[in-house]
């Protein structure tokens, strides 16, 4: 009795051993792959925004063809940068498999933090970063580093200044910028090389957080006939209170963000990225590194195609506050807000 009893109790652990084999198998076929996917941006403002959006809609298109079932862990420093290493820290310990850092302290707070990881640190990408070479991101823009590689939104600005200049005859150009972001440090040294190069007077402004926007505007008013602004967490948040004072004193600004007058903001030429649709070349990105490559085998994508670009012109602001558009300005424009039938017409010419 006891050697049956024991032949029975093998042939039972028998059978358990192969349904054990044989149950992730099934599993495989039979459910949904889970994903984990961090989003760390620094604060929230239309172009940061609109990346998140167009990177979680393109992944989800993605996982849904996939039978992929992907869960996001979203944060937002609201503007303060330790904040954002405390967040790269949390999603770290979180072992996600693949981060996405929108702005530049983001990304880098990102990247400093799974560094420590060892040999195979968590793929990360970045997106709405000016210089990701100088940012310490990746030591070149034709490949990505060992795990990370993005999304550059570098602006076109010896373009937008020879814009203001042709359109609206300006001379002396303003500039606000955080003197805390190494982008729009940068993007300043670029302002005024191209001011210098066409004779235009160049009135720099440097903030420290979104307070002191408003008084750096008021300052300005008196001193330029143009006002330029371009890649700025803390400029774009506080975009309101400037172009009020812009408006109020009819002078004419260009902001390097579309997303903003999309979202209602008074500006009277937005010249830039799409940043929804650069949010989906990043979630391209993505896609090929969860399909097996490798972050530096991938390039850095710069959003400067022409399909990628718009040019916005507020006409009906323009009216309001008695600036006069050019023909050759609207004949440009890849959109005219409260354009007149005229107006329209000559777009479309121009296109």
């Amino acid at each position: 009795m006891k050697n049956i009893r024991n032949a029975i109790f093998c042939l039972f652990f028998l059978i358990f051993v192969v349904l054990t084999a044989c149950s992730p198998q099934e599993d495989e076929q039979g459910a949904k792959k889970k994903l984990s996917i961090a989003i760390s941006k620094i604060t929230t403002h239309p172009a940061l925004d609109a990346v998140e959006q167009g990177f979680v809609d393109s992944l989800n298109a993605y996982a849904a063809n996939n039978d992929l079932s992907i869960s996001y862990k979203r944060e937002n420093a609201n503007g303060d940068i330790a904040i954002s290493g405390t967040i790269a820290n949390n999603f770290k310990q979180e072992r996600v498999d693949l981060a996405l850092g929108i702005s530049t302290p983001s990304a880098q707070s990102l990247v400093h933090a799974f560094s420590t990881q060892g040999t195979k640190p968590t793929p990360v990408l970045f997106a709405a970063v000016s210089d990701p070479v100088d940012a310490g991101l990746v030591s070149s823009l034709s490949g990505g580093s060992s795990y990370v590689t993005g999304a550059s939104d570098m602006v076109a600005v010896d373009e937008h200044i020879a814009l203001l200049a042709s359109s609206f005859g300006a001379k002396k150009i303003g500039y606000i910028y955080s003197s805390d972001q190494s982008n729009s440090m940068l993007i300043a040294e670029l302002v005024a090389k191209a001011c210098e190069t066409r004779g235009i007077a160049f009135y720099p402004v440097s903030i420290v957080g979104t307070t002191e926007a408003g008084a750096a505007a008021a300052g300005l008013v008196n001193k330029i006939d143009a006002l330029y602004l371009a890649g700025d967490n803390n400029v774009m948040s506080a975009l309101p209170v400037i172009a009020k004072a812009m408006n109020d004193a009819g002078i004419p600004t260009l902001n390097a963000d579309p997303a903003p007058v999309r979202e209602g903001a008074e500006i009277l030429i937005s010249f830039g990225i799409d940043y929804y649709k650069m949010g989906a070349k990043t979630a391209e990105m993505a896609i090929r590194i969860l399909e097996g490559e490798k972050p530096a085998d991938i390039p850095v994508y710069m959003a400067q195609d022409p399909d990628a670009l718009e040019l916005i012109v507020h006409a009906e602001l323009a009216e309001h506050i008695g600036i006069e558009l050019p023909a050759e300005l609207l004949a440009r424009a890849t959109e005219i807000i409260g354009a007149s039938s005229e107006q329209k017409h000559t777009s479309t010419q121009g296109q």
